[in-house]
Protein backbone atom coordinates (compact mmCIF):
# COMPACT_ATOMS: atom_id res chain seq x y z
CA UNK A 1 0.00 0.00 0.00
CA UNK A 2 1.46 3.29 -1.07
CA UNK A 3 1.60 5.56 2.21
CA UNK A 4 3.58 8.52 1.81
CA UNK A 5 3.92 12.40 3.36
CA UNK A 6 4.32 15.34 0.86
CA UNK A 7 4.75 18.57 2.70
CA UNK A 8 5.27 21.98 0.68
CA UNK A 9 7.21 24.46 2.56
CA UNK A 10 7.17 27.67 1.62
CA UNK A 11 7.48 31.32 3.73
CA UNK A 12 5.24 32.04 6.34
CA UNK A 13 2.65 28.84 5.09
CA UNK A 14 3.19 24.91 5.04
CA UNK A 15 0.84 22.58 3.96
CA UNK A 16 0.63 19.26 4.73
CA UNK A 17 -0.70 16.41 2.28
CA UNK A 18 -0.94 12.33 2.95
CA UNK A 19 -1.71 10.01 0.47
CA UNK A 20 -2.92 5.94 1.23
CA UNK A 21 -3.77 5.06 -1.38
CA UNK A 22 -5.34 4.72 -5.08
CA UNK A 23 -4.74 8.77 -4.99
CA UNK A 24 -7.00 9.56 -1.99
CA UNK A 25 -6.06 12.10 0.05
CA UNK A 26 -6.26 11.47 3.33
CA UNK A 27 -4.83 14.18 5.45
CA UNK A 28 -4.97 17.42 3.98
CA UNK A 29 -3.72 20.13 6.89
CA UNK A 30 -3.69 24.02 5.96
CA UNK A 31 -1.64 26.49 8.03
CA UNK A 32 -2.80 29.37 5.96
CA UNK A 33 -6.08 29.45 4.15
CA UNK A 34 -4.07 30.91 1.13
CA UNK A 35 -2.59 27.94 0.30
CA UNK A 36 -4.60 25.13 -2.04
CA UNK A 37 -2.71 22.01 -3.70
CA UNK A 38 -4.49 21.08 -6.84
CA UNK A 39 -2.47 18.77 -7.74
CA UNK A 40 -2.03 15.41 -6.13
CA UNK A 41 0.21 12.41 -6.17
CA UNK A 42 -1.14 12.05 -10.11
CA UNK A 43 0.16 15.63 -10.55
CA UNK A 44 -3.16 16.17 -11.67
CA UNK A 45 -5.50 19.02 -11.49
CA UNK A 46 -8.23 18.61 -8.81
CA UNK A 47 -11.34 20.72 -8.70
CA UNK A 48 -12.10 22.17 -6.26
CA UNK A 49 -15.81 22.48 -7.13
CA UNK A 50 -16.38 18.69 -7.41
CA UNK A 51 -14.08 17.33 -5.66
CA UNK A 52 -12.86 15.41 -8.42
CA UNK A 53 -9.70 15.01 -10.50
CA UNK A 54 -9.68 15.52 -13.87
CA UNK A 55 -7.23 13.61 -16.85
CA UNK A 56 -7.46 14.17 -20.05
CA UNK A 57 -10.15 12.01 -20.69
CA UNK A 58 -12.31 11.86 -17.79
CA UNK A 59 -12.62 12.79 -14.20
CA UNK A 60 -11.44 10.60 -11.63
CA UNK A 61 -12.67 10.08 -7.46
CA UNK A 62 -10.36 10.25 -5.16
CA UNK A 63 -12.41 9.20 -2.19
CA UNK A 64 -14.15 5.78 -4.26
CA UNK A 65 -10.82 5.53 -6.08
CA UNK A 66 -12.58 4.93 -9.40
CA UNK A 67 -13.21 6.90 -12.58
CA UNK A 68 -17.04 8.05 -12.93
CA UNK A 69 -17.21 7.41 -16.50
CA UNK A 70 -16.42 4.23 -18.83
CA UNK A 71 -12.59 4.28 -20.33
CA UNK A 72 -13.46 5.52 -24.40
CA UNK A 73 -10.49 2.27 -24.69
CA UNK A 74 -13.09 -0.02 -22.88
CA UNK A 75 -13.02 -2.59 -25.88
CA UNK A 76 -10.01 -2.66 -25.54
CA UNK A 77 -9.69 -4.87 -22.49
CA UNK A 78 -13.13 -6.44 -21.81
CA UNK A 79 -11.80 -8.74 -18.71
CA UNK A 80 -11.64 -5.52 -16.55
CA UNK A 81 -14.25 -2.57 -14.95
CA UNK A 82 -13.99 0.23 -16.94
CA UNK A 83 -14.08 2.29 -13.79
CA UNK A 84 -11.50 0.47 -12.11
CA UNK A 85 -7.93 2.94 -11.68
CA UNK A 86 -4.63 0.71 -13.26
CA UNK A 87 -6.97 -2.38 -13.27
CA UNK A 88 -6.29 -1.82 -8.93
CA UNK A 89 -2.67 -2.26 -9.47
CA UNK A 90 -0.89 1.26 -8.53
CA UNK A 91 2.44 -0.44 -8.23
CA UNK A 92 2.89 -1.68 -11.57
CA UNK A 93 0.67 0.94 -14.00
CA UNK A 94 -0.01 3.96 -14.78
CA UNK A 95 -2.91 6.13 -16.64
CA UNK A 96 -1.57 9.62 -17.71
CA UNK A 97 -4.86 10.43 -19.85
CA UNK A 98 -7.55 8.01 -18.23
CA UNK A 99 -7.56 6.53 -21.19
CA UNK A 100 -6.52 2.68 -21.06
CA UNK A 101 -3.54 2.68 -18.51
CA UNK A 102 0.28 0.97 -19.30
CA UNK A 103 2.61 -0.26 -18.06
CA UNK A 104 5.90 -0.35 -20.56
CA UNK A 105 7.73 -3.15 -19.55
CA UNK A 106 9.62 -5.85 -20.71
CA UNK A 107 9.41 -9.35 -20.32
CA UNK A 108 11.09 -12.95 -20.90
CA UNK A 109 9.11 -16.19 -22.24
CA UNK A 110 9.82 -19.61 -21.77
CA UNK A 111 9.34 -22.82 -23.62
CA UNK A 112 6.08 -23.54 -21.94
CA UNK A 113 4.62 -20.08 -22.98
CA UNK A 114 5.03 -18.79 -19.52
CA UNK A 115 5.79 -15.12 -19.52
CA UNK A 116 8.15 -13.41 -16.55
CA UNK A 117 8.38 -9.38 -16.04
CA UNK A 118 12.23 -8.37 -16.29
CA UNK A 119 13.05 -5.04 -17.18
CA UNK A 120 11.68 -1.76 -18.80
CA UNK A 121 13.65 -1.25 -21.86
CA UNK A 122 11.18 0.52 -24.13
CA UNK A 123 10.66 3.15 -21.65
CA UNK A 124 7.06 4.43 -22.33
CA UNK A 125 6.87 3.56 -26.26
CA UNK A 126 7.06 0.18 -26.14
CA UNK A 127 7.82 -3.25 -24.36
CA UNK A 128 10.08 -5.60 -25.58
CA UNK A 129 10.03 -9.80 -25.13
CA UNK A 130 12.75 -12.24 -25.46
CA UNK A 131 13.46 -15.36 -25.66
CA UNK A 132 14.44 -16.94 -21.76
CA UNK A 133 17.62 -18.80 -22.61
CA UNK A 134 18.96 -15.87 -25.16
CA UNK A 135 18.09 -13.86 -21.75
CA UNK A 136 19.41 -15.48 -19.79
CA UNK A 137 22.57 -16.08 -21.15
CA UNK A 138 23.23 -12.13 -21.65
CA UNK A 139 21.57 -11.25 -25.18
CA UNK A 140 19.67 -8.39 -25.01
CA UNK A 141 19.42 -7.80 -28.95
CA UNK A 142 15.52 -7.40 -30.16
CA UNK A 143 13.86 -5.49 -33.49
CA UNK A 144 10.47 -5.10 -34.70
CA UNK A 145 10.28 -8.33 -37.10
CA UNK A 146 11.77 -10.35 -34.17
CA UNK A 147 13.88 -12.17 -36.99
CA UNK A 148 17.66 -13.06 -35.97
CA UNK A 149 17.50 -11.62 -32.62
CA UNK A 150 16.45 -13.40 -29.57
CA UNK A 151 13.72 -10.44 -28.68
CA UNK A 152 11.08 -8.36 -30.90
CA UNK A 153 10.05 -4.63 -29.74
CA UNK A 154 5.99 -4.74 -29.44
CA UNK A 155 4.85 -1.79 -29.76
CA UNK A 156 1.09 -2.67 -28.53
CA UNK A 157 2.28 -2.32 -24.87
CA UNK A 158 -1.21 -3.78 -24.10
CA UNK A 159 -0.61 -7.23 -25.37
CA UNK A 160 1.49 -8.33 -23.10
CA UNK A 161 -0.45 -7.69 -19.90
CA UNK A 162 -3.33 -9.13 -22.26
CA UNK A 163 -2.04 -12.76 -22.83
CA UNK A 164 -0.58 -13.13 -19.02
CA UNK A 165 -4.61 -12.25 -17.99
CA UNK A 166 -6.27 -14.99 -16.38
CA UNK A 167 -9.45 -14.85 -18.20
CA UNK A 168 -12.52 -16.80 -17.22
CA UNK A 169 -13.76 -17.27 -20.71
CA UNK A 170 -10.86 -18.09 -22.42
CA UNK A 171 -10.66 -21.87 -20.36
CA UNK A 172 -11.55 -24.42 -23.28
CA UNK A 173 -12.00 -28.28 -22.37
CA UNK A 174 -11.18 -27.78 -18.62
CA UNK A 175 -7.20 -26.13 -19.77
CA UNK A 176 -6.96 -22.86 -18.82
CA UNK A 177 -6.78 -20.61 -22.12
CA UNK A 178 -4.99 -16.94 -23.17
CA UNK A 179 -5.72 -14.83 -25.09
CA UNK A 180 -5.36 -10.85 -25.67
CA UNK A 181 -6.30 -8.67 -28.84
CA UNK A 182 -3.35 -7.03 -30.99
CA UNK A 183 -2.32 -3.97 -33.40
CA UNK A 184 -2.74 -5.97 -36.65
CA UNK A 185 0.14 -4.62 -38.16
CA UNK A 186 2.58 -6.33 -36.32
CA UNK A 187 0.05 -9.14 -35.25
CA UNK A 188 1.73 -12.17 -37.33
CA UNK A 189 5.10 -11.32 -36.26
CA UNK A 190 4.42 -11.57 -32.78
CA UNK A 191 2.76 -14.65 -33.07
CA UNK A 192 5.52 -16.02 -35.11
CA UNK A 193 7.82 -15.00 -32.52
CA UNK A 194 6.35 -17.04 -29.91
CA UNK A 195 6.04 -19.72 -31.70
CA UNK A 196 9.58 -19.60 -32.45
CA UNK A 197 10.42 -19.28 -28.71
CA UNK A 198 8.14 -22.05 -27.76
CA UNK A 199 9.41 -24.60 -30.31
CA UNK A 200 12.38 -27.13 -30.21
CA UNK A 201 13.38 -29.84 -31.88
CA UNK A 202 13.92 -32.20 -28.98
CA UNK A 203 10.42 -31.29 -27.21
CA UNK A 204 7.20 -30.67 -28.64
CA UNK A 205 6.61 -26.96 -27.72
CA UNK A 206 3.29 -25.06 -26.90
CA UNK A 207 0.96 -23.92 -29.82
CA UNK A 208 0.03 -20.41 -30.58
CA UNK A 209 -3.15 -19.22 -32.33
CA UNK A 210 -3.92 -16.19 -34.67
CA UNK A 211 -7.29 -14.69 -35.83
CA UNK A 212 -7.70 -11.70 -38.01
CA UNK A 213 -11.53 -10.89 -38.25
CA UNK A 214 -12.89 -8.95 -41.42
CA UNK A 215 -13.52 -6.26 -39.25
CA UNK A 216 -9.45 -5.77 -38.55
CA UNK A 217 -9.48 -7.05 -35.51
CA UNK A 218 -6.43 -9.14 -34.38
CA UNK A 219 -5.88 -11.42 -31.63
CA UNK A 220 -3.31 -14.42 -30.52
CA UNK A 221 -4.41 -16.87 -27.88
CA UNK A 222 -2.82 -20.20 -26.65
CA UNK A 223 -3.70 -23.23 -24.17
CA UNK A 224 0.51 -23.70 -23.61
CA UNK A 225 -0.13 -26.79 -24.26
CA UNK A 226 1.33 -29.04 -27.42
CA UNK A 227 -1.02 -30.31 -29.90
CA UNK A 228 -3.76 -28.82 -29.25
CA UNK A 229 -4.41 -24.87 -30.38
CA UNK A 230 -6.33 -22.31 -28.47
CA UNK A 231 -10.23 -22.05 -30.44
CA UNK A 232 -10.90 -18.26 -30.91
CA UNK A 233 -14.67 -19.36 -31.98
CA UNK A 234 -15.43 -20.62 -28.56
CA UNK A 235 -14.96 -17.11 -27.44
CA UNK A 236 -18.59 -15.39 -28.33
CA UNK A 237 -17.28 -11.97 -29.66
CA UNK A 238 -15.77 -14.82 -32.23
CA UNK A 239 -18.37 -16.57 -32.78
CA UNK A 240 -19.44 -15.65 -36.75
CA UNK A 241 -17.08 -18.10 -38.87
CA UNK A 242 -18.58 -15.31 -41.52
CA UNK A 243 -16.07 -12.71 -39.32
CA UNK A 244 -12.91 -15.15 -39.84
CA UNK A 245 -10.14 -13.60 -42.52
CA UNK A 246 -7.40 -15.15 -41.22
CA UNK A 247 -6.33 -18.11 -39.00
CA UNK A 248 -3.27 -19.66 -38.20
CA UNK A 249 -1.97 -21.45 -35.49
CA UNK A 250 1.57 -22.82 -35.18
CA UNK A 251 3.30 -26.67 -34.66
CA UNK A 252 5.70 -27.53 -31.78
CA UNK A 253 8.56 -29.54 -33.68
CA UNK A 254 9.32 -32.53 -31.98
CA UNK A 255 6.54 -35.11 -33.82
CA UNK A 256 6.07 -36.19 -37.08
CA UNK A 257 2.55 -34.14 -37.62
CA UNK A 258 4.48 -30.93 -36.24
CA UNK A 259 5.52 -30.70 -40.46
CA UNK A 260 1.97 -31.57 -41.97
CA UNK A 261 -1.28 -30.21 -41.64
CA UNK A 262 -4.06 -32.15 -40.20
CA UNK A 263 -7.35 -33.56 -40.89
CA UNK A 264 -9.00 -31.30 -38.31
CA UNK A 265 -7.00 -27.92 -39.35
CA UNK A 266 -8.88 -28.96 -42.99
CA UNK A 267 -11.98 -29.62 -41.47
CA UNK A 268 -11.97 -25.72 -39.61
CA UNK A 269 -11.07 -24.64 -42.83
CA UNK A 270 -13.69 -26.41 -44.22
CA UNK A 271 -16.06 -25.20 -41.96
CA UNK A 272 -15.54 -21.28 -41.70
CA UNK A 273 -15.60 -20.87 -45.65
CA UNK A 274 -18.79 -22.14 -45.80
CA UNK A 275 -19.51 -18.77 -44.38
CA UNK A 276 -16.63 -17.04 -45.64
CA UNK A 277 -15.30 -18.30 -49.06
CA UNK A 278 -12.16 -15.80 -48.81
CA UNK A 279 -11.04 -17.02 -45.32
CA UNK A 280 -7.16 -17.98 -45.32
CA UNK A 281 -5.35 -20.67 -43.45
CA UNK A 282 -2.22 -22.03 -42.39
CA UNK A 283 0.04 -23.80 -40.11
CA UNK A 284 3.31 -22.35 -39.25
CA UNK A 285 5.91 -24.96 -38.41
CA UNK A 286 9.22 -23.09 -36.23
CA UNK A 287 11.05 -26.44 -37.14
CA UNK A 288 10.34 -26.59 -40.65
CA UNK A 289 13.17 -27.59 -43.16
CA UNK A 290 13.16 -29.57 -46.34
CA UNK A 291 15.04 -32.55 -44.82
CA UNK A 292 12.74 -32.72 -41.77
CA UNK A 293 9.54 -32.20 -44.24
CA UNK A 294 10.47 -34.92 -46.50
CA UNK A 295 11.53 -37.78 -44.07
CA UNK A 296 8.08 -37.32 -42.42
CA UNK A 297 5.80 -37.39 -46.30
CA UNK A 298 8.19 -39.61 -48.07
CA UNK A 299 5.99 -42.40 -48.89
CA UNK A 300 2.70 -40.69 -47.02
CA UNK A 301 -0.69 -40.53 -49.53
CA UNK A 302 -3.76 -38.23 -49.20
CA UNK A 303 -7.26 -39.04 -50.74
CA UNK A 304 -8.79 -36.79 -53.64
CA UNK A 305 -11.97 -38.13 -55.21
CA UNK A 306 -11.33 -41.48 -54.45
CA UNK A 307 -7.45 -41.55 -55.88
CA UNK A 308 -4.77 -41.80 -53.69
CA UNK A 309 -2.08 -38.98 -54.50
CA UNK A 310 1.74 -39.06 -53.44
CA UNK A 311 2.25 -35.41 -51.21
CA UNK A 312 5.20 -34.59 -53.05
CA UNK A 313 8.13 -33.80 -51.77
CA UNK A 314 10.38 -30.61 -51.19
CA UNK A 315 13.32 -30.14 -53.71
CA UNK A 316 14.81 -26.71 -52.46
CA UNK A 317 14.38 -24.80 -48.96
CA UNK A 318 11.65 -23.09 -48.43
CA UNK A 319 11.37 -19.63 -47.68
CA UNK A 320 8.40 -19.51 -45.36
CA UNK A 321 7.76 -21.58 -42.56
CA UNK A 322 4.26 -21.36 -43.08
CA UNK A 323 2.14 -23.73 -45.25
CA UNK A 324 -1.08 -22.30 -46.25
CA UNK A 325 -4.19 -24.76 -47.14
Amino acid sequence: MLNKVYTYNFTNLCNSLKIISFNRTSVNQRYNGSFDSRYKLTAKELDNQTGFTYFSERYYDSELSIWLSVDPMAEKRSWVSPYVYCQNNLVGRVDPTGALDTNNDDYIINRSGEITQVDNTGGSSYDVLWEEDYYNGGGRGYDYLGSGNGGIRIDDTEFIPGIREVKSEAVQDRIQGYYSKINGNQAINVCEFLADACSSPEINGVEWSILGTTEGEWAIGTLRKSSKGFMFSRLSEYSDFSKHAYRSHSHGGAFDFSFIVSGPDYQSAKTVRKHNPNAKFSVYMPELTMENYNNVMRGRYYNKGGRLIQYPLMTSEPNSKFKTF
